[in-house]
Formats: C-alpha cells, sequence, structure tokens
C-alpha cells in the first residue's frame, strides 16, 4: 500500500527541507531510498504550480535535474 510507505517524511526530507525552501544551496547526503531527489523535486514542484496559478510562471527553464553517475 503506497498510503502507508509514504505516511511521514523521512530525515533526509524533514532536514532538507527548510534549507531548500529559504534558496540556500543545499548538499543532502543520505542513502539510497531515502528521498533526497523527492526531497528537491517537491519544492520545485510547489514553486511551479504556484506561479502557474498566480500567472507568474515564465517561459524559461527554472529547474535542472543531473542525475548521479553510475560506474
Amino acid at each position: 500500500m503506497v498510503e502507508g510507505r509514504f505516511s511521514t517524511p523521512t530525515d533526509a526530507q524533514r532536514l532538507s527541507w527548510p534549507r531548500i525552501i529559504e534558496g540556500g544551496h543545499t548538499l543532502l547526503a543520505a542513502p539510497t531510498g531515502s528521498g533526497k531527489t523527492l526531497a528537491a523535486f517537491l519544492v520545485c514542484i510547489d514553486r511551479l504550480m504556484r506561479q502557474a496559478i498566480d500567472g507568474t510562471l515564465p517561459d524559461d527553464t527554472q529547474v535542472i535535474y543531473i542525475s548521479p553517475l553510475k560506474l
């Protein structure tokens, strides 16, 4: 059940969200599966949706995701 799996934020998410929301540079180092990517993307998606709703969403790139290299 997905509902139970995502019932609360992970430690990585809970600890990183305030800094990400402030717009500070953030390096989030945590084990695989700890929610690092989701922590960043939820803030980005929230900001984009708020701009779209307000009618202030510019027609330019605001988010770039660089996938970690796997050797």
